[in-house]
């Protein structure tokens, strides 16, 4: 009987859900949603942020053409294409890594970590979840910063 694969790992899934995550609404407040991770971080154009579990890089690319320097990691080959194109269209120097978000480490390299649309907290190993955090922690500069976006339970059971 051939191994299943976690579904968060599955490109198939992400594919299939693509249409969900990254309708054309989501786009179209993307720079609201920048103006409050400006807002929130106290952050200034100039500096380095880590995008992780950037997608198909809807928050990379809005806080480049803001004069972020932008680092994009995701582990959805499809969904960084995408983002590398826009990119290219656009002259914007974002780098994207295919990566798993619980892998990825650049000690000392940002000023600003964000992790958006809940994609923390995925795994079923909560040990997984905390080396995320120790990634981030090593990646961040001293005095760095940090938005990690997460659902409550009480979210949840209004969803479902």
């Amino acid at each position: 009987m051939p191994q299943s694969i976690p579904w968060h790992e599955d490109d198939t899934f992400w594919e299939t859900f693509e249409e969900a995550m990254f309708s054309r609404r989501r786009w179209e407040v993307t720079p609201v949603e920048v103006d409050s991770i400006i807002s929130l971080l106290n952050i200034q154009p100039g500096i380095s942020v880590l995008d992780l579990g950037c997608g198909s890089g809807r928050h990379s690319l809005e806080l480049a053409r803001r004069g972020f320097h932008v680092t994009g990691v995701d582990r959805t080959r499809k969904y960084l294409d995408e983002a590398v194109e826009q990119a290219k269209k656009e002259g914007l120097g974002i780098e994207f890594v295919q990566e798993d978000m619980r892998t990825f480490c650049q000690p000392d390299a940002f000023d600003a970590v964000i992790n958006l649309f809940t994609s923390f907290s995925y795994f079923e190993d909560p040990e997984e979840d905390r080396q995320i955090v120790i990634n981030v922690h090593h990646s961040l500069k001293s005095g760095g910063v940090v938005l990690l976006e997460t659902v409550g339970k009480e979210v949840l059971a209004r969803i479902f």
